[in-house]
């Protein structure tokens, strides 16, 4: 028999599903108020665009974020160091310089991102753009200046491109395009969609270390300390049960919704509600301010642990609560603290 093993299980797994609610919808909050997801965008624009050096000092997107997206454009700025050029592109910039390559063709990524089918011009930043919506302003900028038919026009442009990712990356498009404009188009879609899946990798693991850091922040805020929270449920059978019945209802209510998009006060009250849950539904809080005794740091590790179980997200620890009400229902009902028998013989 597990005893009270289970009902604990229960009790910690609801927190940390408490916990996890409260942390996405901060991030939600956050990726709004700072424009996260949007920042992000340009800057893959960027990357994809131009060359690795013109966007050197713009790629650690965590620290623009946690410096509130700020640009300093001072001196320090423009000196900032940055990628050196290969052997080929840097012949190839002293050739164009000497005009020995004819005329050169300048394709910045402001060109694709404020096009109309995209969406960055004016005070809306685009979060997401589509591949067909990509490609067809690409190919627009490309015809930008040029003479002739419109694969022609691309072509000249194309040629006309500093050596490097992206003009590799077009060259490849145009040559399996055998002259089809709407093979060209496909092409230039599925090279924007691996670049972008590359892209989102690297944002996923910054936005992985987000995470970590503001769950642990929380954790502390809200005094959210698994080592007590596991004690406490152990020692006190009143506060397991309640938690139990709670978890169970919040189980027969179905999975949570996720974060929405939405207004700044829709994201706060929404801040407010999941705070509110925790604070009500768990064994989480301080009962006086907090100093840095010897008996608070012990709580640490207790925060690590709450930080990295956050970072699984709210449907993990929901299908997890789910599975341990299922066995727990299956199996005998434990004793209620509350039985009157309880404690009398036979």
């Amino acid at each position: 028999m597990l005893g009270p093993t289970v009902d604990v299980a229960i009790g910690l797994v609801f927190t940390y599903l408490l916990f996890a609610l409260l942390l996405s919808t901060v991030l939600e909050a956050a990726a709004g108020w700072f424009k996260l997801r949007a920042a992000r965008l340009e800057q893959a624009f960027a990357q994809l665009i131009e060359h690795p050096e013109a966007v050197a000092e713009e790629r650690n997107i965590v620290a623009r974020w946690l410096s509130g997206l700020g640009h300093g454009g001072g001196a320090a700025e423009k000196a900032a160091p940055t990628t050196p050029l290969t052997p080929e592109e840097a012949e190839a910039a002293t050739e164009r310089a000497s005009g020995d390559l004819g005329p050169s063709f300048e394709l910045r990524h402001e060109d694709i991102y404020h096009h109309p089918l995209v969406g960055g011009g004016g005070t809306s930043r685009p979060s997401y753009v589509s591949a067909q919506n990509f490609a067809s302003a690409l190919l627009q900028a490309l015809r930008a200046g040029a003479s002739g038919q419109a694969l022609d026009q691309v072509k000249e442009s194309i040629d006309a491109l500093p050596p490097g990712r992206l003009r590799e990356a077009l060259v490849t498009a145009l040559n399996e395009a055998e002259g089809d404009w709407d093979r060209l188009k496909t092409g230039i879609e599925r090279w924007y969609d691996g670049a972008m899946d590359r892209l989102s990798g690297q944002y996923k693991r910054y936005t992985q270390l987000i995470t970590f850091i503001l769950g642990l922040v929380l954790a502390i805020a809200f005094n959210v300390d698994t080592v007590r929270i596991v004690q406490r449920l152990y020692a006190e059978p009143t506060l397991r049960e309640a938690m139990v019945e709670q978890a169970r209802k919040t189980v027969e209510a179905g999975a949570p919704a996720p974060a929405q998009d939405g207004d700044l006060p829709a994201k706060a009250a929404a801040v407010e509600q999941a705070r509110d849950d925790l604070l009500r539904n768990a064994p989480v809080g301080w009962t006086a301010p907090p100093s840095l005794t010897l008996a608070q740091l012990a709580s640490v590790p207790g925060w690590l642990v709450t930080a990295l179980a956050g970072m699984l997200g709210a449907p993990f620890w929901f299908d997890l609560l789910n599975k341990l009400i299922n066995i727990r229902n299956s199996g005998p009902k434990p004793e209620s603290s509350t039985d009157p028998a309880k404690g009398k013989g036979i």
